[in-house]
């Protein structure tokens, strides 16, 4: 789906949620960025006081890539696409 021009995709990593955050959700939200600045800009926006979060981290596939329940209860995946 599109959301201010910006395409939001559903993710369905069900045993990878559990196992981060231990909670059982059937999907979760996900965005790409261009940049890490961006999806860092964006995380600040959304981001829990409590940091439910699985740290964000550089892969083989992304600069920047992670998980987040934000501060509407909301699960988020966030990801650098090059």
């Amino acid at each position: 789906m599109i959301i201010h021009e910006q395409p939001v995709y559903l993710n369905d990593a069900k045993n990878f949620i559990k196992n981060a955050f231990g909670v059982d959700f059937a999907t979760h939200l996900a965005l790409t960025f261009d940049t890490p600045d961006q999806l860092l800009a964006c995380y600040e926006l959304l981001k829990r006081e409590d940091e439910l979060s699985a740290p964000f981290t550089e892969t083989s596939y992304s600069k920047l890539v992670g998980n987040f329940i934000d501060k509407f209860n909301i699960l988020w995946g966030f990801m650098v696409v090059d």
